[in-house]
């Protein structure tokens, strides 16, 4: 079902362009089309570059360090129940699940179509 999903999101996505291209532009041209699919692949990639980010562990120091900090200077815990709730932390990595690889494949696939229509429009 997910993958119905992204293959019906691709389709609208692919399709968008070549509409606005023929009423605005009184046909298709190579270049607008690379443009305009890199416009679109741009904020599937950096989606996915944030999810990939985050579950490669770089915040991890810094929520765990928030978790620390954050009892002492709201209340005043005692250190046993510290203790107990470090055992409990789920890490930020952890929790990120994989949705970034579906923004990544998108806009993958449409940075892949953006080149090969520069690539035509250079040497065609």
């Amino acid at each position: 079902m997910i993958y119905k999903r992204w293959k019906s999101i691709l389709l609208l996505f692919a399709t968008i362009p070549f509409i606005i291209s023929i009423f605005l532009h009184e046909g298709i041209t190579l270049f607008y089309l690379s443009n305009s699919y890199f416009y679109i692949s741009a904020p599937f990639l950096i989606a996915g570059m944030f999810g990939l980010i985050l579950k490669d562990g770089t915040f991890d120091l810094f929520q765990y360090s928030l978790r620390r900090w954050r009892p002492g200077v709201i209340e005043q815990k005692n250190s046993k129940k510290n203790d107990d709730s470090k055992k409990n932390v789920q890490t930020l990595s952890q929790s990120i699940g994989t949705w970034y690889i579906g923004f990544l494949k998108i806009g993958g696939i449409f940075l892949a179509i953006s080149l090969a229509c520069l690539i035509a429009y250079y040497y065609i």
